[in-house]
């Protein structure tokens, strides 16, 4: 339901910044760094089999309801002269932990957690992509298909309360991701930059669904702020193991341009 609406939204942007004046715009820098907070509602699950016995399928938002978090991501854009061509680096890291008393038994990296235990869990995620796009379009409007490469890693611990060095288990999974799919940027006005871009990856068992759409608003012509939503899905799997983070939620942050 949420992403459905991003379509006619868009539409109705793309419209009105296609009536809007262009001749009274001037050219921009062509470089930005953004710096976001990116605040996180968490989802997913995760199962990590050991060497003697099998995982449990784990849910963060069941098992151990894990709480919203305020993760950070950093930027560096670069738009040719033209406006054709976009290049991204994007690195974001979120994580999310909460600590209660279980309500069924489970098994995580051969360590078995009883049912009652008092057991914190806390899960990450890191990503890191560089970004190509080729965009038609003018000076206010420009839309065309973006491709992505670069590398996630899906982090998940676990350990009871009682800190003894035995009830600790982590496991990671680290793969090469890549998406394709398309890049927006629309200017109605020199002080205005309306974004949204998504990407879908698949490979094998690995999976990967990710976007964002907002405003940046230029306070002067070198830097600006930024507020948008973001959401990703992302499955990493390394049979038998798997790692299935869901995160979606607000950004906000700050932009230097030269």
């Amino acid at each position: 339901m949420r992403r459905s609406l991003f379509g006619p939204i868009i539409g109705v942007i793309i419209l009105a910044a296609a009536g809007a004046p262009s001749s009274a715009q001037t050219a921009a820098p062509k470089n930005e760094v953004e710096l976001n907070g990116i605040y996180t509602i968490p989802g997913g699950e995760v199962n990590l089999s050991g060497t003697t016995a099998a995982g449990t399928t784990i849910s963060f938002e069941n098992d151990f309801g894990l709480k919203n978090k305020l993760g950070f991501g950093l930027r560096y854009i670069r738009r040719a002269e033209s406006g054709k061509h976009k290049f991204m680096l994007n690195y974001a890291r979120t994580a999310s932990s909460n600590t209660r008393a279980l309500g069924r038994t489970i098994v995580f990296r051969d360590r078995t957690y009883t049912a009652n235990l008092d057991t914190r869990a806390e899960e990450s995620l890191g990503v890191f992509l560089a970004t190509y796009a080729y965009r038609w379009g003018n000076q206010k409007v420009r839309i065309g298909p973006m491709a992505q490469l670069g590398f996630a890693t899906a982090r998940v611990d676990l350990s009871a309360v009682t800190n003894t060095a035995d009830a600790e288990r982590s496991g990671s999974i680290t793969k090469l991701v890549g998406t394709v799919g398309y890049d927006m940027d629309i200017h109605p006005t020199e002080r205005v930059n309306i974004y949204n871009n998504v990407g879908v990856f698949r490979l094998k068992r690995d999976r990967v669904l990710r976007g964002e759409v907002g405003m940046k608003y230029y306070l002067t012509r070198a830097f600006g702020v930024n507020g948008g939503y973001q959401f990703g899905r992302y499955k990493l799997v390394d049979d038998p193991n798997f790692i299935r983070v869901n995160e979606h939620g607000p950004l906000f942050g700050a932009v230097l341009r030269f």
